[in-house]
């Protein structure tokens, strides 16, 4: 997944504690017919994903936009399952680093 960047939120606000981090990501865009909509248009598009506060720091040290393979599961976030980005797979990251390095 090509990953631009990450971001943490944490403080107090006047309704108790919160601490929630999003990932932003950069997806092919999808084009063509989907029910009664047409999509046209070429390139990436930016998603933003949950991911877990705890996560965040296995992003250090990385350069942004880069290639990460991303670990996942499904967790309830306000009401509804959706995937949440819970670490990245370093081995992959130090791999595809040696790989371009050695292209260079």
């Amino acid at each position: 997944m090509k990953v631009i960047g990450v971001k943490r939120l944490h403080g107090v606000s006047v309704k108790g504690p919160y601490d929630f981090a999003e990932l932003f990501c950069c997806s092919k865009l999808e084009t063509g017919k989907f029910g009664g909509a047409t999509v046209e248009g070429g390139g990436e598009e930016m998603i933003a994903m949950e991911c877990d506060p705890t996560a965040v720091a296995q992003f250090d040290g990385l350069t942004f936009p880069c290639e990460v393979t991303l670990k996942t599961e499904s967790r309830p976030v306000r009401g509804e399952w959706k995937s949440v980005c819970i670490g990245v797979d370093r081995a992959a990251v130090v791999a595809s680093k040696a790989v371009k390095g050695a292209q260079q």
